[in-house]
């Protein structure tokens, strides 16, 4: 009992013995700062950066000036256009084949084509306007990396039954395949949607490029 009682009084006679030599060095680290040796240290740091700031007095202008041209610069950036490429909001826009000029256009989304082109109507009086499903497998795509994989349109019957539905605000009878037809840009014929030629032209948007890129949709 009396050994664990001198363990104890040795323990806390040392913890007692560091605290003293803690605040003793704390008191004398403090106290310099009235010292002559403590304020000459100072002077000395004081008259170093004058000198520095006296012998480089030219460097805050040249850091000044460097800062306004980066700005300058990344303004002018800003104000340069673009390179010209079609783009679109996908809540709000879709993309539509103008076949008079083969070049797709922006239009309003849900319009039932054909619909109006920038380059006006065909030879036989209907519109050119085409709807396109464009696929891409580019991260950022520019104008150049924009696939049209098909182009979809309906029968003049078929679109007088669709808008006539939408103005009454109810939903066609007629099978969702009714006058629809598909066709890839460079053919020449139009495929009903619900063909063989037309499942196979459909089924092409999931195909991968020679690099094993999966397309999406843009």
């Amino acid at each position: 009992m009396s050994f664990k009682t001198n363990k104890w009084e040795h323990f806390r006679y040392k913890c007692q013995e560091r605290w003293e030599g803690f605040k003793q060095g704390f008191v004398e680290r403090f106290s310099r700062k009235d010292s002559g040796v403590y304020r000459g240290y100072k002077h000395s740091r004081m008259s170093a950066f004058r000198d520095w700031v006296n012998k480089y007095h030219h460097l805050p202008m040249i850091l000044c000036g460097v800062s306004m041209f980066i700005l300058l610069f990344v303004a002018a950036m800003q104000m340069v256009p673009e390179k010209t490429q079609p783009s679109m909001r996908k809540d709000s826009k879709q993309w539509y084949y103008d076949l008079n000029t083969g070049e797709l256009f922006v239009g309003k989304k849900g319009l039932i084509p054909p619909v109006e082109s920038p380059s006006g109507a065909l030879a036989d009086g209907t519109d050119a306007g085409v709807l396109a499903h464009v696929r891409t497998y580019a991260d950022d795509p520019k104008a150049s990396d924009l696939v049209v994989v098909y182009l979809e349109t309906l029968s003049v019957e078929a679109k007088l039954e669709m808008e006539e539905c939408v103005a009454l605000g109810k939903s066609s009878d007629k099978p969702w395949y009714y006058g629809r037809s598909v066709k890839r840009p460079g053919d020449s014929e139009w495929y009903p949607v619900n063909s063989a030629e037309a499942r196979t032209i459909i089924q092409s948007v999931s195909e991968k490029n020679s690099a094993g890129q999966s397309p999406r949709s843009f």
